[in-house]
């Protein structure tokens, strides 16, 4: 019964990926139609990077939720 449930690991992590891609496509999109130089934006693995930390401790990373002084 465990090699019939594997199969469904590889499509979620493939899904995942796209979305995270599609995500930096559009982040990328959005800030140059806002007027922001390309070269000011993040690189790709920094913008996985800064996603993974917000996942891991939101409290820390993730602006929405980081208080401020």
């Amino acid at each position: 019964w465990l090699r019939n449930t594997k199969w469904w690991w590889s499509i979620l992590f493939w899904a995942e990926g796209e979305m995270l891609f599609n995500a930096y496509v559009l982040y990328v999109k959005h800030n140059t139609m806002m007027g922001k130089k390309k070269k000011a934006l993040l690189s790709h693995y920094e913008f996985q990077k800064q996603i993974a930390l917000a996942w891991i401790a939101p409290d820390k990373y993730d602006p929405r939720f980081v208080e401020k002084d």
